[in-house]
Order: C-alpha cells, then sequence, then structure tokens
C-alpha cells in the first residue's frame, strides 16, 4: 500500500515563465501527505513538514524560499553541497 497523498494543487509557473507553459504540465506538485501530515520536497530531495493541510505546506514552500533568499552564502552552499551528493 501507498500512504504517500500528493496534493492535487496547480504548480505555478517557474520564474520568468508564462502561464499556461506546455513544458509544465509534466511537473507535479512538491506537496504530499504521509499519515502524520503534509509536507513538501525541495529541488534537493529533503521533505520539510509536517504541516496540518496542504494549503499550510504550500506557505511553508514559501517561507523556505525567503528563508535561503536572505540566508548567508555559507547556508545556501550547504543546499547546494547536498543536492550534488544526491545526483
Amino acid at each position: 500500500m501507498n500512504d504517500v497523498e500528493h496534493a492535487r494543487i496547480e504548480v505555478m509557473p517557474r520564474a520568468g515563465e508564462q502561464p499556461g507553459n506546455p513544458l509544465a504540465v509534466g511537473r507535479s506538485s512538491r506537496i504530499f501527505q504521509l499519515p502524520n501530515g503534509w509536507y513538501f520536497s525541495t529541488r534537493e530531495k529533503i521533505a520539510l513538514g509536517p504541516f496540518t493541510s496542504a494549503e499550510k505546506a504550500a506557505l511553508g514552500i514559501a517561507d523556505f524560499l525567503d528563508f535561503l533568499r536572505e540566508a548567508p552564502d555559507h547556508v545556501r552552499r550547504l543546499f547546494r553541497a547536498e543536492r550534488t551528493l544526491v545526483a
């Protein structure tokens, strides 16, 4: 049995993309549900949560991106290093 349920949330266009971009059709939401709550996954394949709803997980994504924008370089490098190790 698969305990993961992905949210039915419209995937937002990436920065600089036009809404309705046909390349975005195959993208899935990064928001998913496990038995103990809702999570979102980062590009580095790190699951962050749990949140009480899919909507709160979506807000968590925005907060995470704000955090990364404001984080010092050494913190952002930690995420890039993690991504390199996974690849």
